[in-house]
């Protein structure tokens, strides 16, 4: 048995050993916040050793997340945002939109709100035929909801006797009878034809009419000069009426197409003669302008119409 002497010493000494290690193992107070003292005591029972090593082994529950799931980037725990607000494919999240050109489809392909539909759409304003009976470029495809268009006048174009291919159809004055006994010749802004089919003063203004135009007014000496050709060229023996007149019955002769007088002499010798003849033709011999009788019935026409640009 020992004696009080020595078994004091030991009892004392027992004590502090057990008080030491509960202080090693945190049981019995808080944290005190020094650097590598022990945490307070775990939910699930487990013992942290000083500076955070697990005593049991057990696996630390996540403190970031209330709902204990894997941190997967979203407060559900659910999986990242795949797809944009717009219901497009995946995008990370984010409504993207990639430029490119502005075709005739209805939507942005640059990205960009200002330019127009179409804009960069190839052959947008190139001419073009629509679905008339003529083969001219009459119209320019345009950019419409229904798509790229081409907005050609649905009137066609007809081909008349000028000596142009108004229908663009490559052939000129083509058509059963279309010039009938007309042979058109362009000069400047007019069209001249020189028809041979006699009749009166009426008569001729009347055929004229039927192609557009009406008796010639030849208002300048190159005119003239044409009409003398082409008629040498068909060989005419005949004289025909031109659009000069004595509408006044005052011997004051006037072009049909201004109301003004003649700016050059083509008279013949001793022409006009007036006195009842109020009317003018240009003779096929002397290539000059004399008057006659408007009743007259025996000569031919040249008419003259406005030359229509080339389609």
């Amino acid at each position: 048995m020992l004696s009080r002497t020595v078994a004091l010493p030991l009892a004392l000494a027992a004590g502090l050993v057990a008080g030491c290690a509960v202080e090693r193992i945190g049981l019995g107070r808080p944290d005190s916040g020094r650097p590598g003292d022990v945490d307070a005591a775990r939910p699930d029972g487990g013992a942290l050793l000083d500076g955070g090593a697990l005593l049991d082994g057990g696996a630390l529950p996540d403190a970031a997340r209330p709902d204990g799931g894997p941190d997967g980037g979203g407060p559900d725990g659910g999986a990242p945002d795949s797809g944009p607000p717009d219901g497009g494919p995946p995008d990370g999240g984010v409504d993207a939109c990639t430029p490119g050109p502005e075709l005739c489809n209805g939507r942005d392909d640059d990205c960009d709100p200002d330019p127009p539909d179409g804009a960069d759409e190839p052959g947008l304003g190139a001419p073009c035929d629509g679905e008339d009976a003529d083969a001219c470029d009459d119209g320019v495809l345009r950019c419409t909801p229904e798509g790229l268009l081409c907005d050609d006048d649905p009137a066609s174009r007809e081909e008349r006797c000028n000596g142009v291919d108004d229908d663009c159809d490559g052939a000129t004055d083509e058509g059963d009878d279309l010039c009938g006994a007309c042979v058109p010749r362009a000069l400047g802004a007019s069209v001249f034809l020189f028809c041979d089919e006699a009749g009166d003063w009426d008569d001729a203004r009347d055929g004229c009419a039927e192609h557009g135009g009406d008796l010639a007014s030849l208002e300048t000496e190159e005119e003239s000069d044409l009409v003398a050709d082409v008629m040498n060229e068909l060989d005419w023996r005949e004289d025909a009426w031109i659009g000069m007149e004595d509408a006044t019955g005052d011997d004051d002769y006037a072009w049909l197409s201004n109301g003004a007088a003649p700016s050059y002499d083509r008279w013949h010798a001793r022409e006009p003669t007036g006195g009842g003849e109020d009317c003018v033709r240009f003779t096929h011999g002397s290539e000059r302008w004399r008057d006659a009788p408007c009743d007259r019935d025996r000569y031919l026409r040249i008419c003259e119409s406005p030359r229509p640009s080339s389609p």
